[in-house]
């Protein structure tokens, strides 16, 4: 009898380790494969303009209006409010957002802008003052004053529009792939043409006008 009651403790208590061990075994397994999922997830570093004044959102490979605002100001900022002293480094900025496909153009623009400015110890500067956005195409109009100084003389001054056009590129940073002058009938054109392909029956996004 003793023997028995003895025999039925001990192999509770073995079935009890065994059910303790496998119970062990599972849970190790379990953080083992939530290390490994852990190590094998490469952060996504979403790359922003250094100021931002605006709400932005970012969604695959689709970026709000706001973001390619904030964006086309600050490389308008660096491609045309340069001087021979400042041209270089804020080449070297701007190329950092530049599609390597278009870097070649913007690079040489940048040359032909610093020989130019140096030779008649010049000074450019642009001051937006509207802005349209395709999002959907991830093309922007910014019209404002680019002016012309020689010294501290104002030698012209005028209106010009500028096409910027981007790709996301990998969900990760945005790249300027187009950099445009326009003029009026240009701008037109192509701003009725985007619309059309972009937009699809809903309302064009609306001009926005940029206060100081």
């Amino acid at each position: 009898m003793d023997y028995a009651i003895t025999l039925n403790r001990y192999q509770q208590t073995v079935t009890h380790k065994n059910f303790m061990l496998g119970f062990l075994c599972v849970s190790l397994a379990l953080n083992i494969l939530q290390v490994m999922e852990r190590l094998s997830v490469t952060e996504k570093v979403i790359v922003l303009p250094p100021n931002i004044t605006k709400d932005i959102w970012i969604k695959g490979n689709t970026v709000s209006e706001s973001y390619l605002e904030e964006w086309s100001l600050y490389l308008t900022n660096l491609l045309l409010n340069v001087s021979a002293k400042t041209i270089g480094y804020q080449a070297e900025l701007a190329l950092r957002h530049v599609s390597p496909d278009f870097s070649g153009k913007i690079q040489q623009k940048f040359n032909k802008d610093a020989a130019a400015l140096q030779k008649n110890n010049a000074t450019t500067t642009f001051f937006p003052k509207e802005i349209r956005v395709v999002e959907k195409t991830m093309t922007v109009f910014v019209t404002g004053t680019f002016a012309t100084y020689v010294g501290k003389e104002k030698i012209s001054a005028h209106e010009q529009t500028y096409q910027l056009n981007f790709v996301f590129n990998k969900g990760r940073f945005l790249q300027l792939i187009n950099f445009t002058l326009m003029n009026k009938v240009e701008r037109e054109l192509e701003e009725d043409d985007l619309s059309e392909q972009a937009v699809d029956k809903e309302e064009q996004t609306p001009t926005k006008e940029i206060t100081p």
